[in-house]
């Protein structure tokens, strides 16, 4: 496997712990179990919400949120985790 393909899968790894990050601390908000003035808890949200949202975005297009659960992050993931098998099997 090349280092371009192993380098792209390690992004992507990467790019789904902040789609696994992104879901939990959105929980945790709603829940009231990080307070929405912690300073670092916003920094993480910002970064997370720009890095994570555009993609989010386009599946709940297709897949609307059902009832109050969006099943957008976990679409996503699995995604990620398709594109990587596909990597990991032709490269």
């Amino acid at each position: 496997m090349g280092f371009v393909v192993r380098f792209v899968i390690w992004l992507l790894e990467l790019y789904a712990a902040c789609v696994v990050v992104y879901a939990l601390l959105s929980w945790a908000f709603a829940l009231n179990l990080i307070p929405k003035t912690q300073p670092v808890a916003l920094k993480v949200w910002d970064f997370l919400y720009k890095a994570v949202e555009p993609a989010l975005a386009r599946i709940r297009v297709i897949l609307p949120p059902t009832m109050t659960l969006d099943l957008s992050p976990v679409a996503l993931f699995v995604a990620i985790i398709v594109v990587q098998g596909f990597l990991r099997a032709f490269f």
